[in-house]
């Protein structure tokens, strides 16, 4: 996650390109059409006015380069205004070396939970927690939770860890016309309703 420079900016990065990945971005989930992106790259960034967007900085389609998933124009809660928590992430890990990052990283937070991260499959949760906002932190065999302070003015991070009960997911490709099992990580934007 990087912080921005001049305002509360705050960027999401989940592969690094050197893994030799890819980031499939679909309209719909569990179904991969030929309009969708399929990209080494890419990064979810969420602005101080509550723009959130999917950013391909290298895709060689110019209208597919920026991506709102809400719609054009369309903003979710502007970070000043979040006086609870407000959801971003809902994650599904199965390869862990795709979550590394390779290279220089300038401040780095490492969680730890030997019972935990042993190589099976987790869930995670990613939420910006306004930082009055109450987060009861759990370490055990089963759920784990991280609380990171001060990641923009009055926000915290929150990460809600838990363990999955498969090794991947089916998904169905339009051009093939099949469902592909897959053990790629696995990422869906979340909201409140």
């Amino acid at each position: 996650m990087n912080i921005g420079k001049n305002t509360d900016e705050l960027k999401f990065i989940f592969n690094d390109n050197k893994t030799h990945s890819s980031i499939i971005h679909s309209k719909e989930q569990g179904k991969i059409e030929t309009y969708d992106v399929i990209n080494p790259f890419g990064e979810s960034t969420y602005h101080s006015d509550g723009t959130f967007m999917f950013k391909f900085p290298n895709y060689p389609l110019k209208e597919k380069i920026y991506s709102n998933p809400h719609g054009i124009g369309e903003r979710r809660k502007p970070l000043n205004e979040i006086c609870d928590f407000e959801p971003l992430f809902n994650m599904e890990i199965y390869q862990y070396r795709l979550c590394r990052k390779s290279g220089t990283i300038k401040e780095k937070i490492e969680i730890t939970n030997e019972n935990f991260f042993n190589g099976e499959p987790f869930g995670c949760v990613i939420l910006i927690l306004n930082k009055y906002h109450d987060f009861y932190e759990i370490n055990d065999e089963s759920s784990m939770t991280v609380r990171i302070k001060s990641i923009a003015e009055n926000l915290d991070l929150g990460l809600v860890f838990g363990r999955l009960n498969r090794k991947g997911r089916n998904i169905y490709d339009s051009t093939s016309m099949r469902n592909i099992f897959s053990d790629n990580n696995y990422i869906e934007i979340v909201e409140k309703k």
